[in-house]
């Protein structure tokens, strides 16, 4: 298993979406709700923040919640080397890239960027959010 450099970080999103991300979130039991857990909306937007290339969003850490912690990302090892990847492609920063604090915030700010633009698409239109969601993947394909 990789190693995660992110392990002992807070995965904060900020406070004002927090009930949104949570309704789109199956254990929150929705209907066809289309992540599982909010770790996996707070890594959509962040996919989706880099392909649309969102300016990061910084979150002064009293208007965040946490979600979980970073060790999450060890289930996933594949997360944690797109958001390296996605630092030092859009930073250009190979210096940097060990700096694990600076690179789990820059994967934050961007995070943070999407998730009100993947909260729009999640409740365009009167079908179900599930419909929306692939519907906006099938566009970049």
């Amino acid at each position: 298993m990789t190693e995660n450099p992110f392990s002992t970080f807070e995965i904060r999103i900020p406070k004002v979406y927090s009930e949104q991300v949570k309704r789109f979130c199956s254990l929150s039991g929705g209907e066809l709700t289309p992540f599982e857990r909010q770790v996996d909306f707070w890594y959509f937007a962040f996919l989706y923040a880099v392909k649309n290339k969102l300016r990061p969003a910084p979150c002064d850490i009293k208007d965040t919640v946490n979600v979980i912690a970073g060790s999450i990302l060890s289930r996933d090892p594949y997360r944690i080397s797109h958001i390296q990847a996605a630092y030092l492609s859009i930073t250009n920063d190979v210096n940097s890239l060990a700096e694990d604090r600076k690179v789990f915030e820059f994967a934050t700010a961007l995070a943070n960027a999407g998730i009100p633009h993947v909260i729009q698409i999640l409740s365009d239109s009167d079908t179900k959010p599930l419909w929306n969601i692939l519907d906006a993947i099938e566009e970049v394909l």
